[in-house]
């Protein structure tokens, strides 16, 4: 999902919006005339596990079906050998601002099935940056990960809706269906490039890059929108064509980016179905429990922004570079 910039941020694949003004992730880019959003949802199950419930129901519609009950493991803080190894800062005086904001996302999640019934299909033959968006990912990923997207192409429909939030330019609903925002359709309908950028973030999670498959559901909703737009940018210019940061995401792109240039076959799992927890991937390499840390840091820099906010961004920086560092 696309979000516009300098609003807090929670899911596109995505919906990540603001959830300062309207909140926003479903998913998940400040001002609605400056940028692009994004989607998401969250649930917490008994015993602190977070999961996502979707369903597909008839006419191509997803429910989604969540629950997010008070977590009594939101303590953000690691004790142990793996925080002493990589010296990972105390976020638990966050804990109580990621609940309610996860909460919050998970109420936009709720109404984002509305958002789907006032849904129509796009004639995509009208708007030639579809075209280009669909070319350009299809080249990319067969020259960098000799992946065949066509068929997954296929399956992707793009859809608008005159109900989506403002502050929500798009949304990939988990099932091969895109939302674009009516409103911004119209606004920047001779604005080809923003229009592909937009519709290339969505497309990437359409294909697999996104929380929906996810065992950490939601709370891993902002790494997953990091990964997209890291990606949209590597495919834009891989084409030579210009990017511009009109997101959100631009600082989760930076640690989501270190993950996947460090542990390319991430991407290849995810497409394919292979990959379907990325904490536990991350613990795999560096330690039980630094995946949550990281998912748990990226979703307090994509929901809010503080001030003393400068440790949340350390872990990040710290927990992405030992990841890069343990796969030489």
């Amino acid at each position: 999902m696309k979000q516009e910039k300098k609003q807090p941020l929670l899911r596109c694949g995505t919906l990540l919006a603001a959830i300062g003004a309207v909140f926003l992730q479903f998913w998940m880019c400040g001002t609605k005339a400056e940028t692009e959003q994004t989607d998401l949802s969250i649930s917490a199950e008994e015993g602190n596990q977070t999961e996502l419930s979707i369903s597909a129901e008839e006419g191509n519609q997803t429910e989604l079906s969540t629950s997010c009950e008070q977590e009594t493991d939101t303590d953000l803080s690691m004790a142990g050998v793996q925080m002493s190894r990589l010296q990972l800062k105390d976020l638990s005086m966050y804990a109580e601002s990621l609940q309610e904001d996860l909460d919050e996302m998970q109420d936009l999640y709720t109404e984002s099935v509305q958002w789907e019934d006032a849904g129509t299909p796009l004639e995509e033959s009208d708007y030639s940056w579809i075209f280009e968006a669909r070319e350009l990912l299809v080249n990319y990923f067969q020259k960098t990960y000799q992946i065949d997207l066509l068929e997954k192409m296929k399956e992707i429909e793009i859809w608008t809706s005159d109900a989506i939030p403002e502050t929500i330019g798009g949304f990939s609903d988990g099932t091969g269906k895109i939302f674009l925002n009516q409103e911004d359709l119209e606004q920047y309908k001779e604005d080809d490039a923003r229009m592909r950028h937009t519709v290339l973030h969505e497309m990437i999670h359409a294909v697999g890059v996104d929380f929906y498959n996810d065992t950490n559901g939601l709370r891993s909703n902002a790494f997953y929108e990091g990964l997209t737009e890291a990606l949209t940018k590597a495919v834009l210019e891989d084409a030579g064509e210009a990017y511009e940061d009109t997101s959100t995401y631009g600082d989760l792109a930076v640690y989501s980016g270190k993950v996947i240039e460090a542990d390319p076959q991430l991407v290849v799992d995810l497409v394919s179905g292979k990959e379907n927890d990325i904490a536990a991937r991350i613990d795999k390499r560096l330690g039980a429990g630094i995946g949550k840390e990281l998912l748990d840091a990226q979703s307090l820099i994509a929901f809010s922004y503080w001030e003393e906010g400068a440790v949340v961004y350390e872990n990040c920086e710290r927990i992405a570079d030992a990841y890069a560092y343990a796969g030489e």
